[in-house]
């Protein structure tokens, strides 16, 4: 296994030439950060609104839509 990532098989998408992303990205990998790891954060963050976009039709005196 390698450690240098395969780029060339990468879907383009305009959201990671933005200058905020880059810079996040550096920062996470000087960190050691992992991409996986990244990845699992980020469902877990999508977990969680979910579960909380669901709890909130039940909260009465919040409004809908």
């Amino acid at each position: 296994m390698t450690d240098a990532p395969d780029l060339d098989n990468r879907r383009p998408l305009k959201s990671r030439q933005t200058a905020w992303a880059q810079g996040l990205a550096r920062t996470l990998a000087g960190k050691g950060i992992k991409a996986d790891a990244i990845s699992g954060l980020g469902l877990a963050f999508a977990g969680l609104g979910g579960a909380l976009l669901a709890a909130s039709g039940g909260v009465d005196g919040w409004p809908r839509g």
